[in-house]
């Protein structure tokens, strides 16, 4: 099981490598929102709160961008006829779907780790102070490791309805800016009408954008991000749950 797991994280990393728009995108792109952002609050708020509060926001933003090349590489299974063979039996499916995870997760523990340095390294070079990660290292890694698994959870979900590449691109800009919206990325939620605070709880940017604050700007312990922790799991764990379900069921009605 571990072998097919690890071959296909390998396989997928080895494609995004030669892809530099998927890796400008989930790279370079929040990491200029994370820079302009920050040095547009620090004229709003206090510019403390500013790093502490736009890099896991905008890091976010990134890591749910990978929905749209995960899903994009379950096509490419799918049009190979490789999804079709892997899918047969019920353990290769869950070993197909483990290692597309994997190969998410490996990316965005790096992309996390990046936009981090990022705010700790590169806002100071531009006037803003720099990011405080004087906090509960063991929550940010939780927190960053179930926000990945949602996003790669999300994402195969997506591949799992898609028919198209270009569904895989409308459906994913669709599905990943609106969550951002709602969960507070671009402004805080507080600051949204109480419709769409309410329609929030749904996204969940706002769970681990809210842990995230909690961790870097209130100094919280562990104890006090658990529930956020639970959520995200029970959002990665359905989302994940979906997916396998629609490509069975894809792939019965193919064969039957």
């Amino acid at each position: 099981m571990m072998n097919h797991v690890m071959a296909t994280a390998l396989k997928d990393l080895t494609m995004l490598r030669r892809d530099p728009g998927a890796l400008a995108i989930l790279f370079l792109m929040p990491l200029v929102f994370i820079l302009v952002m920050s040095l547009a609050f620090s004229n709003v708020v206090s510019s403390d709160v500013a790093a502490q509060r736009n890099v896991p926001a905008y890091t976010l933003f990134g890591v749910f961008f990978i929905v749209q090349y995960l899903a994009a590489s379950i096509l490419d299974e799918r049009r190979l006829g490789t999804l079709q063979r892997i899918l047969v039996t019920r353990a290769t499916s869950i070993d197909l779907m483990a290692g597309k995870l994997l190969g998410a997760l490996l990316v965005n523990t790096v992309q996390i780790a990046v936009m981090f340095a990022a705010g700790v390294f590169v806002l100071p070079l531009f006037g803003v102070p720099a990011l405080n990660l004087q906090a509960n290292p063991l929550g940010l890694v939780l927190v960053s490791l179930v926000a990945s698994l949602t996003a790669g959870g999300l994402g195969l979900l997506l591949a799992a309805v898609a028919r198209s590449y270009e569904q895989v691109s409308g459906l994913g800009l669709m599905i990943v800016l609106p969550l951002a919206i709602l969960g507070g990325v671009m402004v805080p939620r507080d600051q949204l009408p109480p419709f769409m605070q309410t329609l929030g709880l749904l996204s969940p940017h706002t769970w681990a954008l809210n842990a995230y604050e909690q961790l870097l700007i209130a100094d919280a312990e562990l104890i006090a991000v658990l529930p956020n922790i639970a959520i995200l799991c029970a959002f990665a764990f359905a989302f994940y749950s979906a997916a396998v379900a629609f490509l069975r069921h894809s792939m019965y009605r193919t064969y039957n």
